[in-house]
C-alpha cells in the first residue's frame, strides 16, 4: 500500500542516449530516447541537465503520485566498473528528477522482484 502512494519503484536502465523505465509492481514500461545528447563516448551521463529533463518526463509518465523508490542501473560505457563520481552523478540524476529515493546498482540485469526486494530492504 505505501508503495502505491509513493508512486510505486522504477527500474531505470541508462543506455547511451537512452534510458529505459520500468514499474516493477505493474511491468508497465517506457522507452526515452534522447533528442538532445546527454552521453559522451566515454560517460553514460555526460550532461546532467539535458538527462534530468529526460529522465523526469518519463517519471512523470510512469508514476501515478510523487516520490517512487527508483533503482538506476548504467548498463553501457561502464567498462571497470562506475567511479564514485558516476555513482553520485546516477543518485543525484534520480532525486533531481523526482524520485523519493535512488538506489545506484551495478551488476546483472534486475528482475522486477529484485528490484522490490531491494526498495524494501536499502
Amino acid at each position: 500500500m505505501l508503495d502505491k502512494l509513493l508512486g510505486g519503484t522504477i527500474y531505470i536502465r541508462v543506455h547511451y542516449n537512452r534510458m529505459r523505465l520500468r514499474r516493477a509492481e505493474t511491468g508497465e514500461e517506457v522507452d526515452l530516447n534522447a533528442t538532445e545528447a546527454f552521453s559522451h563516448m566515454r560517460s553514460v551521463i555526460a550532461d546532467f541537465p539535458k538527462a534530468e529533463s529526460l529522465l523526469k518526463n518519463g517519471l512523470k509518465s510512469l508514476k501515478k503520485l510523487t516520490s517512487p523508490i527508483v533503482v538506476i542501473h548504467a548498463v553501457e560505457l561502464i567498462d571497470g566498473g562506475l567511479t564514485q563520481i558516476e555513482e553520485r552523478a546516477l543518485h543525484e540524476l534520480c532525486l533531481s528528477a523526482g524520485a523519493g529515493r535512488a538506489i545506484v546498482w551495478q551488476g546483472h540485469e534486475l528482475t522486477d522482484e529484485e528490484i522490490i526486494g531491494m526498495a524494501k530492504t536499502k
